[in-house]
């Protein structure tokens, strides 16, 4: 199966991630899971659903914070607000961090969340495990893209806010000079509203083709 994949740079998306509008849609309800269980610790889910019986895409936001930090509560309001105009169910998940927890498992609860979503999710929230975006920013990004290569069945699109590829490299002290050699300081509003617009219309776009 072919993945769709969108990759937006910080100093064009990252102003209006965190200068967010949390609007909400009235339709939909907030349903807090635990979709794994780790000794004594659940991990749980945020699942904004619809009480009704129609079969929806689905918007799985994964978390930033360096994987040593954030919580499920923490994505973007265009993100939401994306995913509950369209009528798509929402999925925010958590994981476990680091330093306490290793990378492998880290990922391994990625996994598991998408097992959890592909079993659970058509019987309990009328999901579609056919149509599933993930988006993430920062940490959430680079788990973005793990996405693509470690979950199975491959999710349809990605979509990576300021992601990295390369947790080892030296990929941060080259954008770091990058920004100050060229003045990356980000675009104005109106080019981030574009940049915002273009990749949403982007992942609707992979959601909705048969």
């Amino acid at each position: 199966m072919k993945i769709r994949i969108l990759l937006l740079a910080s100093s064009c998306i990252l102003p209006l991630w965190f200068g967010v509008n949390l609007k909400a849609a009235n339709q939909f309800e907030k349903e807090t899971v635990a979709y794994k269980q780790v000794g004594s610790l659940d991990i749980k889910a945020d699942i904004y659903h619809y009480n009704d019986a129609k079969v929806r895409p689905v918007v799985v936001s994964l978390h930033g914070g360096a994987l040593i930090m954030g919580h499920r509560e923490s994505f973007s309001g265009p993100v939401k607000d994306f995913a509950l105009t369209n009528g798509y169910v929402l999925a925010s998940f958590d994981y476990r961090l680091a330093p306490e927890t290793k990378l492998p498992a880290i990922i391994e609860d990625i996994e598991d969340a998408f097992r959890w979503l592909r079993r659970e999710g058509p019987k309990r929230f009328h999901v579609d495990p056919d149509r599933i975006a993930v988006t993430g920013g920062s940490a959430g990004g680079y788990l973005t893209l793990a996405t693509g290569h470690r979950v199975q069945p491959r999710p349809r699109v990605l979509l990576a806010y300021f992601g990295y590829g390369d947790l080892i490299g030296d990929w941060f002290q080259f954008h770091q000079i990058a920004n100050a050699e060229h003045g990356l300081a980000g675009g104005n509003r109106d080019e981030i509203a574009s940049a915002q617009s273009k990749a949403f219309d982007f992942v609707k776009l992979h959601l909705e083709r048969p």
